[in-house]
């Protein structure tokens, strides 16, 4: 049996979806790349971060679930849309399931893999920020990535309320946060995956040829 996972150019929280430093306190005037840094931050400085999230793209429906992170490198993702949908990492492994496939795959992953899931903002070379009554905003545009524009909404303290990708063709990507909060305790066990004895393991699903 073949196992396939279609991965979008959306870089994951690729949802896909984070922190790479923590970032000092900002001060009461900050200029567009301070905002930047920040936002690019502010899982890592949070700690662990739990939301639900809608993932939509123009016409072609949607994705929707919740979304656990524990820094640096750990995140679960359990959709229910689509129902029994999920991608969970421990730092070390990163597992693919869905109740509907018959397999599950097992990805090897570098250490702290997901600690970075929004570093790749700071790759944009211009940069607009401004704060706004509920936080920050920021529109960040590049000729040389694949996501030519992207604009972010974010808290005051620096966590994205929504991302939106822009291929400068006509193509778009919105993923949209709610339900937000920060510095709980998640138990260990949640970020690891017993593959059920009915479905077949894949090892490393992203190095077949």
């Amino acid at each position: 049996m073949r196992f396939f996972v279609k991965f979008s150019p959306l870089p994951l929280i690729s949802l896909i979806f984070f922190a790479l430093l923590v970032f000092p306190a900002p001060s009461l005037a900050q200029d567009a790349n301070s905002i930047l840094r920040n936002v690019a931050g502010s899982l890592a400085a949070s700690g662990t971060f739990q939301a639900n999230f809608t993932i939509s793209s123009g016409s072609s429906g949607g994705m929707s679930g919740k979304i656990r992170y524990s820094h640096p490198g750990r995140i679960r993702v359990d959709f229910t849309n689509p129902s029994g949908k999920k991608i969970i990492s421990n730092g070390k492994y990163l597992w693919v399931y869905s109740k509907n496939s018959g397999s599950v795959g097992r990805q090897n992953v570098y250490p702290k893999a997901f600690s970075g899931g929004l570093a790749f903002l700071t790759a944009y070379s211009d940069v607009r920020a401004r704060e706004t009554d509920g936080g920050y905003s920021l529109r960040l545009t590049s000729q040389n990535l694949y996501w030519k524009q992207v604009t972010v909404r974010a808290r005051k303290d620096f966590l994205p309320t929504q991302i939106v990708f822009s291929d400068g063709r006509g193509k778009s990507q919105t993923i949209i946060f709610s339900g937000i909060k920060k510095g709980l305790s998640f138990p260990g066990k949640i970020f690891d995956f017993r593959v059920p004895g009915s479905m077949q393991l894949v090892e490393n699903p992203l190095n077949l040829k």
